[in-house]
């Protein structure tokens, strides 16, 4: 899944989870390497990390 435009890239990284990040990244990576693009669906998948982690922790000490 590649993408032509930024607007189509904002579009599916509201709604893309860690599985479709890292391979949008992995495809622009080998693709056409842009740049911004790059760097936006990085942000998307550490956004999505650090809250799946967060709740791992949280989830942790309420065990505790």
């Amino acid at each position: 899944m590649t993408f032509t435009t930024w607007m189509e890239l904002n579009a599916k990284m509201q709604t893309a989870t860690e599985e479709d990040c890292v391979s949008l990244l992995k495809a622009e990576k080998e693709g056409r390497k842009r740049k911004q693009f790059l760097l936006r669906i990085h942000s998307r998948l550490n956004r999505l990390r650090a809250a799946r982690e967060r709740s791992e922790l949280v989830a942790i000490a309420e065990l505790g």
